[in-house]
């Protein structure tokens, strides 16, 4: 009696793990380098919403087994790259993930050279500030004013609303010989070499990097960059979706806000962002009164040197 019911126990479990085994869903794919198409091995792929992964392989291949029937997501990401987000609809899928590697990290550098490289490898002294920085940065109202903190920029407030951006050149009361950049186009004035921070429109909420390279660039970017370049890098609407709102005061009756939009489709191929910005504030005053002490010690001729 006592072996009839083992028997009726082991078959019973047979079944029950045969039943286990049955039901789960196999999911395979492989991760590769967009840039080399070579394998990535040890790559993080998990289910969303869920603790269930796996990492891939020497050849960047992965299989994942769960019970969670489809449709899923799964979550793919290695440090150095931005992660990526994959619907499944079935088992039977294709999987083939590329991965590009990340901009907002602080190894990377792309003005340098106009091509993604290390920091290490830039053939520059380079510096970059990264979205976190940026993101705790009280330089809300003037985001160019963060440069301040970087070793070898000087910032000259030329009025409430206008600076000038100057490193390793001779200073300019207006004109720079530093290149300043946004999303890869220049931001310098052509005719007068003058960058006018409160036209470029550049927003606290919206800046990923600043990349700041020191020395001479004229060879890539012209004869009148001497200095140096900097480099606004903007957050995609694919990768920083969401609303964001910013508001701010200070002296001289300074006021200002700002909010950015951003939305994606669900593909993750289009997108769509808009950033908008509101500024007051009192220009600086001398009184004739008040500050006529001041006002005598102001230099009230101006010499012409002599060139021989």
């Amino acid at each position: 009696m006592k072996n009839i019911l083992n028997k009726y126990y082991l078959a019973f479990m047979a079944v029950i793990l045969f039943g286990s085994v049955y039901s789960q869903t196999q999911i395979s794919g492989s991760v590769m380098d967009s840039g080399s198409m070579e394998a990535i091995p040890g790559v993080n792929v998990i289910i969303d919403g869920t603790n269930i992964g796996t990492v891939t392989d020497f050849d960047g291949n992965f299989v994942i087994n769960t019970s969670q029937d489809a449709p899923l997501t799964l979550i793919v990401s290695y440090v150095g790259y931005s992660a990526e987000r994959v619907d499944v609809t079935s088992a039977s899928q294709n999987i083939n993930v590329m991965l590009s590697a990340g901009q907002n990290l602080e190894e990377i550098i792309v003005s340098a050279s106009r091509r993604a490289q290390k920091v290490t490898d830039a053939p520059a002294s380079v510096s970059v500030i990264s979205t976190r920085q940026i993101e705790n940065s009280a330089q809300v109202a003037e985001p160019s004013r963060i440069l301040v903190s970087v070793p070898g920029v000087q910032i000259q407030q030329q009025t409430a609303n206008s600076m000038n951006i100057e490193m390793r050149a001779g200073s300019g009361v207006f004109g720079t010989s530093t290149y300043v950049m946004k999303d890869n186009r220049g931001l310098i004035t052509p005719a007068a070499g003058t960058f006018f921070s409160f036209q470029q429109g550049i927003s606290n909420l919206d800046l990923a990097t600043v990349e700041v390279v020191r020395g001479a660039a004229g060879v890539l970017y012209g004869p009148g960059v001497t200095s140096g370049v900097v480099h606004f890098r903007t957050k995609s609407p694919i990768d920083y979706t969401g609303n964001s709102v910013s508001m701010w005061g200070g002296d001289l009756n300074a006021f200002g806000s700002e909010f950015r939009i951003a939305r994606a489709n669900d593909s993750k191929t289009f997108g769509w962002k808009i950033n908008a910005k509101y500024t007051q504030g009192d220009e600086f005053k001398l009184d004739p009164i008040e500050d006529a002490k001041y006002i005598s010690s102001l230099s009230t001729r101006v010499n012409e040197p002599v060139v021989g």
